[in-house]
């Protein structure tokens, strides 16, 4: 099975409790496809659980499954050199809720 981790930035408007119910229910449908090695959740204003996987050996990754675009344009091409580099493809949650 391919291998996937899970990064989530929440919304302003949305609480800690929202985003564990919003992660536990599309769980299911993601791993169908994919078994999750790990879930990585930031606030909205913050980056520091992106900090961390960027650093990871991500080599061994097939997808990094986000929640939505990130905000921050260096965040954006950071994540798209990795993935370049490291070989994995950037998802989309939305991509498995048509």
């Amino acid at each position: 099975m391919k291998k996937a981790i899970l990064y989530y930035r929440s919304s302003t408007d949305q609480s800690n409790e929202q985003v564990i119910e919003f992660i536990e229910e599309r769980l299911p449908f993601l791993e169908e496809k994919y078994s999750i090695q790990g879930v990585y959740i930031d606030g909205s204003d913050m980056r520091e659980e992106f900090e961390n996987l960027v650093q990871l050996d991500l080599s061994f990754l097939d997808a990094l499954i986000l929640n939505r675009n990130l905000s921050d344009e260096f965040d954006e091409i950071l994540l798209q050199e990795i993935s370049r580099r490291e070989s994995f493809s950037v998802v989309y949650i939305s991509d498995f809720l048509k």
